[in-house]
């Protein structure tokens, strides 16, 4: 969802609209700000002198000092980076040609620079090619940029491997096995990082209980030494909460790369009800999906071969591609 469109979800909710409404403004606003996190910054900006006024300068964010409040986080840091990402993707998206339909814009670039590969028209075809074939002054072309390719050989190609992936069954499943398996090496010091705070707590949970047994149990007339075990106990019921503290947030953070059952089902249910209606999908409907599965594809060139590599939310390692020579 776009700022606007999730500003327009929010005023139809009656117990979240605001006096003047939502806008895309309000909602980017606070997509923005980290301290929903738990982190905000000093040092953003400085009072300078400029004559005899003084005015307020903006400082470059690597010059901000950050600060940690995470008694006033509502969200895990991972959640608010995946927001930041998504956000950018869709700036990136929303960068498309206007005039004309391209399916790839924003999904298509060129494997020799990494630049977009940009659409546009020449005697009435339709055609992709590198960013950098009119690069800035002073900058030079990418070397293959002379190389475009027409735009429904890519469109084409790339849509015949979606189809194929949302209507067949077992390549969905072996690709959800794979965005479950690329998830979990990615996430692997977090896993361990899980492991090692279970035993942990456990470790210090049996020390609490054998410390406030002995202070119960024991012989202790001596004030002084009962003080002893009352500090000892409140220091491990400290260092408890707090590792029970940091492994719930790192099962929230892991708990978004799991593929659970319902998830699975849920993926499966979707793919069903668009199998149906692929050959007569429209192309807002095509953006969508490849929006959803995140399509990424590179333009691969290499002498007079030239391919595609596609890779996808489901799968993630690279699927070569030959688009049709046809015209």
């Amino acid at each position: 969802m776009s700022s606007r469109k999730i500003a327009q979800k929010l005023n139809t909710i009656p117990s979240a609209k605001l006096e003047k409404g939502w806008n895309n403004v309000t909602v980017s606003r606070i997509l923005d700000n980290e301290i929903y996190a738990g982190t905000t910054y000093y040092g953003k900006t400085r009072c300078r002198m400029k004559g005899k006024k003084r005015i307020v300068v903006n400082l470059p964010r690597e010059e901000w000092i950050p600060i940690q409040v995470d008694e006033l986080a509502v969200i895990d840091k991972s959640t608010f980076e995946i927001a930041q990402a998504r956000k950018n993707r869709n700036k990136e998206l929303a960068k498309r040609n206007k005039k004309r339909n391209y399916l790839m814009s924003g999904h298509f670039r060129c494997g020799t620079c990494g630049q977009v590969m940009t659409g546009y028209c020449l005697r009435g075809y339709l055609y992709y090619q590198c960013k950098t074939k009119h690069p800035k002054p002073n900058k030079k072309p990418c070397a293959t940029a002379n190389r475009s390719i027409i735009t429904h050989r890519v469109d084409d190609a790339v849509w015949d491997w979606i189809r194929e992936l949302l209507t067949d069954d077992d390549t969905l499943d072996e690709g959800l096995n794979k965005m479950l398996e690329n998830n979990r090496k990615q996430n692997s010091t977090k896993f361990k990082r899980l492991d090692t705070l279970e035993k942990m707590i456990t470790k210090t949970d049996n020390g609490i209980n054998r410390l406030t047994n002995e202070l119960v149990e024991g012989d202790y007339e001596d004030e002084f030494t009962r003080e002893i075990f009352r500090e000892k106990i409140n220091e491990q019921s400290d260092t408890l909460k707090s590792l029970k503290k940091e492994q719930h947030r790192i099962s929230v953070e892991l708990a978004h790369v799991e593929i659970t059952d319902y998830f699975r089902g849920e993926i499966k249910e979707m793919a069903a009800k668009i199998r149906h209606r692929l050959d007569v999908i429209n192309f807002q409907e095509k953006r969508k999906i490849m929006d959803m599965l995140n399509v990424k594809v590179v333009f691969r060139v290499d002498g007079d071969a030239r391919w595609l590599e596609a890779t996808c939310e489901l799968i993630p390692d690279s699927i070569e591609l030959h688009p049709s020579s046809r015209r």
